[in-house]
């Protein structure tokens, strides 16, 4: 007996046992939902992770692009040279390796003086070199030129976002073994039979 109501504590004890419940039940009402928000938060958290990565992936595709690539030139030679390179794609995309032949003619459109059409694969491998035929077939991906840049490498990361680029390099002229300072325009082709080649020809630095 409390207060002289006999049954006021069995009422008191009743509130706290719905109480108890209520908060039972609720608890197991809002749980499924805590439990969808805390999914859904990871969600978020791991879409937002894969955007930043993707996203960085991105910029740095853009950035070696960028850094390998060599503004164009704008004098008539380089126009010229440009033209050479377009011609000389739309023939290996419609040959592909039958045009390489018509590339190592002496005297050609293709080969004259010291300028010359080139052709390396991907992976690193010479095609076609002209002035230099012995280097063909063979794998120059860790070639550097005189300043340590890597040449091929150089090529690949310009083409990684884009079709065609220019790229300046060390590279001896026909006839010589002195390193000379080259600007080359280079495309990236598909070839009819499959695969995909870089086609390129360069001009060298006149003092």
């Amino acid at each position: 007996m409390l207060n002289g109501n006999p049954r006021a504590g069995e009422i008191r004890l009743e509130e706290i046992v719905d109480r108890s419940l209520d908060r039972r039940t609720t608890d197991e009402y809002t749980k499924p939902i805590r439990q969808a928000k805390k999914r859904g938060f990871l969600m978020q958290r791991k879409t937002l992770l894969r955007m930043t990565s993707i996203l960085v992936g991105m910029m740095a595709l853009i950035f070696s692009s960028l850094f390998a690539a060599t503004p164009e030139p704008q004098s008539k030679q380089a126009k010229e040279l440009k033209a050479l390179v377009d011609k000389g794609a739309t023939l290996v995309e419609s040959k592909g390796k039958d045009a390489f032949s018509e590339f190592r003619k002496k005297g050609s459109a293709w080969f004259k003086g010291d300028r010359y059409l080139f052709v390396d694969d991907f992976n690193g491998t010479v095609l076609v070199n002209p002035p230099d035929p012995k280097i063909e077939g063979e794998n120059i991906m860790k070639m550097k030129d005189a300043d340590g840049k890597l040449i091929i490498q150089s090529f690949i990361d310009a083409l990684k976002t884009q079709d065609s680029a220019w790229v300046e390099y060390m590279w001896p002229k026909p006839g010589s073994n002195r390193p000379a300072k080259k600007i080359s325009y280079i495309r990236k082709v598909k070839m009819s039979a499959g695969g995909t080649v870089i086609v390129g020809a360069g001009i060298y630095e006149t003092k």
